[in-house]
C-alpha cells in the first residue's frame, strides 16, 4: 500500500491528517480503507489526532462492515499491517 512505502511526514499545520479524514470521508470502502491504513501509520507521530479522527468515523458509520470496523480498531491503536 502507498502508507507503508511513502516517505512522507506529518507537517505542522495536520494537513496528511485533514486529508486522511477528507479520503475516509469519500462513499467508497476502498478508499476509507486506505485512509485508516494511513492514519495506523500516523498513530506514532499523532497518537492524539489520529484515533480520534477515526473514533469520530466509527461513530458516523454504524452500518460500516464488521471487518471494516475491526479494521479502524486496530488503526485506531497503530497496530496495523
Amino acid at each position: 500500500m502507498f502508507w507503508d512505502v511513502a516517505p512522507l511526514v506529518p507537517s505542522r499545520d495536520d494537513t496528511l491528517l485533514e486529508v486522511l479524514e477528507a479520503t475516509l470521508a469519500l462513499d467508497s470502502e476502498a478508499c476509507q480503507r486506505a485512509a485508516l491504513h494511513g492514519l495506523g501509520h500516523e498513530h506514532s507521530a499523532a497518537p492524539d489526532k489520529a484515533p480520534d479522527i477515526i473514533h469520530r468515523w466509527l461513530q458516523r458509520h454504524p452500518n460500516a462492515s464488521d471487518e471494516l470496523r475491526a479494521y479502524a480498531v486496530q488503526a485506531s491503536t497503530g497496530s496495523i499491517m
